[in-house]
């Protein structure tokens, strides 16, 4: 039974082993056939168009909605020496408008007067 079991083993293995592909004998490199990946295209950005300043005393603040094509927006906010991105939108810039008014307003009621 041992016997068996073990010759059935030793032909399964060597089935499976010369059920392999053949191998490519030429020089020639084989042929690759190449499949165009679509990317998306990086969002453009367009100069800011909306600018405001807001200043108190020596402070400065400046506020710029910056309008992403195809459509959206992000808003910055300096102040110091840093300018962080506070708000985006990928629908529209009246998101960014919005966030944009909100500070403002808060600008105002800490003594600040924005144009």
């Amino acid at each position: 039974m041992y016997l068996k079991v073990l010759l059935m083993i030793s032909a399964v293995a060597l089935v499976s082993s010369c059920s392999s592909k053949p191998k490519n004998t030429s020089l020639e490199a084989p042929a690759q056939t190449v499949t165009p990946t679509q990317t998306e295209a990086p969002a453009k950005v367009e100069a800011p168009k909306n600018e405001m300043t807001c200043k108190r005393d020596k402070e400065n603040r400046l506020l710029e909605v910056e309008t992403v094509i195809p459509k959206g927006c992000k808003l910055w906010y300096s102040r110091y020496e840093t300018k962080n991105v506070v708000a985006t939108s990928v629908l529209g810039i009246s998101y960014c408008e919005k966030v944009r008014e909100n500070i403002r307003t808060n600008l105002v009621e800490a003594g600040f007067e924005c144009k």
